[in-house]
């Protein structure tokens, strides 16, 4: 039963994609959501991912935004918002702010910057998804790995109510 259930996992897909409408022909539509990918850096826990979440939901709703969050399918969460932009370089220069921000208030559990050594303790939030060339895991998919996990859309209330690693 386990050679058999590796082997259907082999052909499991993770669905990435872009932040950006498609639209006829060959170029790209315009950026119409925003992503926040956090990310554990070794030492942290889910529990410090979802303190993080919620700091940055508190700025998206001040700011007008409506965030959602979803579990990566992997370590972290990602917290998405829908957006209307007629500049495809605003959300990742918008994105970036709130990152440094978050990281300046409190560089202990905090990092915008991706080096290794940077993230130790800290969660990382990944900003630079927003860029138009790259794409992002997809809300269900998942995860490619030895025991699959997915991509799943959580509540407010079950972030919040995150309290243990388990």
């Amino acid at each position: 039963m386990e050679e058999r259930t590796q082997r259907s996992n082999l052909a499991a897909l993770e669905l990435h994609v872009p932040q950006w409408r498609v639209v006829p022909g060959p170029s790209r539509g315009l950026p119409d959501r925003l992503v926040f990918d956090l990310d554990l850096g070794p030492g942290t826990t889910v529990v410090a991912c979802c303190r993080v979440a919620e700091r940055l939901r508190e700025i998206l709703l001040a700011d007008g935004l409506m965030p959602m969050a979803t579990t990566s399918g992997s370590k972290g969460l990602q917290v998405y918002c829908s957006i209307d932009t007629a500049d495809p370089l605003a959300p990742s220069a918008y994105a970036k702010s709130l990152a440094q921000q978050l990281a300046r208030q409190t560089p202990g559990n905090v990092t915008a910057t991706m080096a290794k050594a940077a993230g130790e303790g800290r969660v990382f939030i990944a900003w630079s998804q927003n860029n138009p060339a790259k794409t992002t895991i997809s809300p269900y998919s998942l995860r490619g790995r030895e025991h699959p996990t997915v991509a799943t859309p959580v509540t407010w209330d079950e972030v919040s109510a995150c309290r243990r690693p388990a």
